[in-house]
């Protein structure tokens, strides 16, 4: 596993992968998110990220800066293969797609999400 603490001496980072990961929580998620400068996120295959975690990255009362989402830059997401996730994360997601970000890699299987939600990111 991943501490969050481990996990604290990566913020700040443009670019952050943490594919294929255990984290013990959503937790590192906020962490990471909280730094305005991240502008790709993937968190590909980590099986214990929840909705919470998703949504935690355009959640505006985590943030300590004036902008409205304290990931102003994040450009890019890759959720593909986080199991744990709903239709409510891919809402959180679509609702910032044209803002600042402009991708969100999807692929693979993601056994709570579902048809209608996806077509919110068109």
């Amino acid at each position: 596993y991943v501490t969050d603490e481990g996990l604290k001496s990566l913020a700040g980072r443009s670019a952050l992968s943490i594919d294929n990961t255990r984290a013990r929580s959503d937790s590192f998620v906020i962490l990471i998110c909280i730094s305005s400068s991240c502008r790709s996120l993937t968190l590909s295959n980590c099986r214990n990220i929840t909705d919470e975690g998703i949504r935690s990255i355009f959640n505006s009362s985590l943030s300590s800066s004036s902008s409205s989402s304290p990931a102003p830059d994040l450009r890019q997401v890759s959720i593909s293969g986080c199991s744990k996730l709903t239709d409510k994360s891919i809402e959180a997601l679509a609702e910032h797609v044209g803002h600042s970000l402009a991708l969100v890699d999807l692929s693979g299987a993601i056994p709570g999400i579902t048809q209608q939600s996806l077509r919110a990111l068109e």
